[in-house]
């Protein structure tokens, strides 16, 4: 039976009473064991069984009317178990990197790899939709089982970890990356300018004049072998492949220029705070079709069923506006918890894989 809420499929099951408490139970025994959901107390329902079908995803259970919504018994039972196919989902689910799959320190766990690579051994599709590029994600990721399509900054990339190739690029135009640049000058604001040409990504600065800058490029070219281009002005290049550009400062020196990009006409802006740091957010800009949300109807064009996210920050918004399934991890901002359907456990404390084991249906 489909979900009339997500349309995945849910697991035969009964609601049976016991000790004055209803629970909905699975499986091939027919008594209730540890793994039963309990629902509430009900008094009146003494030692009947009804059967039901339960949702792993939105967590609905569906009471079964056909023969008028008669009390089922262990025959009827069983027969229906026979006619029906294993639990599976065409469901992807997609999780956001920083603060969310990755813990406090910008790694992934060996419990969270452990457990998604036996997930993925059993049917479970998985994917990221994260700001970060495929050259620091990969190296942060390694060892884990990546067979789908993933998002890469903010929507502006899906690629294809498989294939090693670029499925999506939403490039800027060369009229909004002059805008941008002119924005930036205005507010007397330097950041990063990204491009992706023939395949290959290259970071330019103007200058490094804070240290939030000195921090970031200093990291990701000792950690991630990233490469960055020193250029006296953004404006001495050519404009045809600028994909993003990235500032990072204090809230308040960043919200005006929020305001000044957002009026520009095909850019989309991205502002939230730093996972990392009590001060500094981060202002991120980039084509007008792009998001997370635009990166997540990309990979439903692939043919998925449903899409499950997980997400903690403002920028993973867009995402959720698309899914089907909205999961906040415990520590997500209070916007973010909010548009969510659930909440699952924090970030460092594996929330997204313990949520998986407990609910993706898997293969046997």
């Amino acid at each position: 039976m489909k979900c009339p809420y997500c349309d995945n499929d849910m697991l035969l099951g009964v609601i049976q009473s016991r000790d004055s408490q209803l629970y909905w139970h699975h499986g091939e025994r027919y008594f209730l064991d540890d793994k039963a959901i309990p629902l509430s107390s009900f008094r009146f329902f003494t030692g009947a069984t009804l059967v039901a079908h339960h949702c792993q995803i939105c967590e609905k259970i569906v009471i079964d009317y056909a023969d008028g919504g008669s009390i089922y018994k262990r025959r009827r039972f069983k027969a229906m178990k026979k006619r029906r196919k294993p639990a599976e989902s065409n469901a992807l689910y997609v999780s956001d990197l920083d603060g969310t799959l990755l813990d406090c320190n910008a790694e992934l766990s060996e419990f969270t790899k452990n457990s998604i690579n036996e997930m993925t051994a059993r049917g479970l599709k998985f994917s990221i939709a994260t700001a970060r590029t495929w050259a620091t994600a990969a190296k942060i990721l390694d060892g884990l089982t990546l067979n789908h399509p993933v998002v890469l900054m903010n929507g502006v990339l899906v690629y294809e970890p498989t294939a090693g190739k670029y499925l999506q690029i939403n490039r800027l135009e060369p009229a909004s990356v002059t805008a941008i640049c002119e924005t930036l000058q205005q507010f007397n604001l330097s950041g990063l300018m990204y491009e992706l040409r023939d395949g290959k990504l290259t970071t330019y600065y103007e200058s490094l004049e804070t240290q939030a800058l000195r921090d970031f490029v200093d990291e990701r070219a000792g950690k991630y072998f990233k490469e960055f281009v020193h250029v006296e002005a953004f404006s001495e290049l050519p404009f045809d492949d600028i994909i993003y550009f990235t500032m990072m400062e204090p809230y308040e020196r960043l919200e005006p220029v929020r305001a000044a990009l957002e009026a520009l006409p095909n850019v989309s802006v991205a502002f939230y705070k730093d996972n990392y740091s009590e001060d500094l957010w981060l202002l991120e800009a980039f084509s007008g079709v792009a998001s997370k949300r635009s990166g997540i109807e990309a990979l439903r064009n692939c043919g998925y069923g449903g899409i499950v996210c997980f997400g903690d920050n403002l920028n993973d918004l867009p995402m959720f506006e698309a899914s089907d399934i909205r999961i906040a991890v415990a520590t997500a901002k209070d916007e973010v918890r909010a548009a969510a359907n659930i909440v699952c456990g924090a970030n460092d404390e594996d929330g997204v894989a313990k949520w998986l084991k407990e609910n993706a249906p898997l293969n046997k």
